[in-house]
């Protein structure tokens, strides 16, 4: 009787262990199986989980998220209790961006270990203004202007008075939309900085973003409504209006990291 109790519960502890070492193969198996692939919106699509998505080549758009804040930001997604150890290192998800005209674009989730999350962009000027062209444009004395990049580099810089700051350094053109003609502005050189405060809100965060436009290089024409000299000024102004409209609007989970670091670039 004593014998066959302990056959029994070493075949339990057995199963078990098994059950756990195997469990991300278990998880991804059951999720392309059943769930995915996944539309999230219009432009993106989740469409499968690996085991060891970290062994494959890094998409254009990478976010890295280690296993303890994956297991928390995953559970309280979903509103299931995920057992320690399921969320491991190499975890990860694939999917596409969809840009305007036919681009998509790659993007990985992967678990991994990083101080914070991380959010990694690598993409061709082609690739960027395909994503920049499925946004709403920017609005400025009346005129549609589409910007258009060449150059971009996005860097984390310390927080500072509780907010979350990024460096931006850009090149490219502007592109008003013009009745009578086809005018491209050349942009040599544009250096920002982007704050983001985040606010506790009803079932997640409110973001407050400003944006400060420190140069911007380049020959711009007097348009109608927008002389010369205060292109600056004036597309810091409206770039900031627009933001602030848009953040208004808009409710970000509970589970969003906040601490969330960029690093991006585009050439």
């Amino acid at each position: 009787m004593r014998l066959g109790c302990a056959v029994a519960l070493a075949t339990l502890l057995v199963a078990l262990l098994l059950a756990w070492w195997f469990a991300p193969q278990l998880v991804c198996w059951t999720a392309n199986l059943t769930l995915l692939p996944r539309a999230l919106h219009d432009q993106a699509a989740v469409l499968a989980l690996s085991p060891r998505l970290d062994e494959a080549p890094a998409a254009p758009l990478r976010c890295l998220v280690s296993p303890r804040r994956g297991r928390s930001i995953a559970s309280e997604a979903s509103g299931w209790w995920l057992p320690p150890g399921v969320i491991r290192a190499g975890l990860g998800a694939h999917g596409t961006l969809r840009g305007a005209g036919s681009v998509s674009v790659p993007w990985q989730l992967v678990i991994q270990e990083v101080p914070a999350p991380r959010l990694e962009v690598a993409l061709s000027p082609e690739q960027a203004n395909a994503l920049l062209a499925s946004l709403p444009p920017l609005r400025v004395a009346g005129l549609t202007i589409a910007p258009r990049l060449q150059m971009l580099e996005v860097a984390t810089l310390p927080d500072q008075d509780g907010k979350r700051r990024f460096r931006i350094e850009a090149a490219g053109a502007l592109r008003p939309a013009l009745p009578f003609s086809a005018v491209e502005i050349p942009v040599t050189r544009c250096v920002a900085e982007l704050s983001v405060r985040w606010q506790p809100a009803s079932e997640g965060w409110q973001a407050q973003a400003e944006l400060t436009l420190y140069e911007l290089a380049g020959v711009f024409p007097p348009l109608p409504g927008l002389p010369a000299a205060t292109w600056r000024q004036s597309l810091e102004r409206l770039a900031n209006e627009q933001l602030a409209a848009a953040l208004e609007r808009r409710r970000l989970p509970s589970w969003f990291p906040t601490d969330l670091h960029i690093a991006a670039v585009v050439r």
